[in-house]
């Protein structure tokens, strides 16, 4: 990926804001788990690991499929798209 695409305003603030959206739903997940089930923080670390491990192996394979696919349910072919949006339609 080319440094210079950070450079474009939409993608390094869409980019900052999946990551603040990310930390805050794990930190979230964690003290909801820390506090409601009374676990240390260490088992309540743990019970969290499977979907962090689940989120690192399937990225990949859900990146290729949004490449493959329409990203946004096939917003390219005329479905689900917003007003005034362009085409891709040849």
């Amino acid at each position: 990926m080319p440094l210079g695409l950070f450079s474009v305003r939409n993608f390094a603030v869409g980019n900052i804001a999946t990551a603040f959206l990310c930390a805050a739903l794990s930190v979230g997940g964690f003290i909801i788990v820390l506090q409601v089930s009374g676990f240390t923080a260490t088992i309540a670390a743990l019970a969290l690991l499977p979907m962090s491990i689940l989120n690192f192996v399937l990225s990949s394979w859900f990146g290729s499929l949004a490449g493959r696919f329409d990203a946004l349910c096939g917003t390219g072919k005329g479905r689900f798209r917003t007003p005034g949006a362009p085409s891709k339609r040849r």
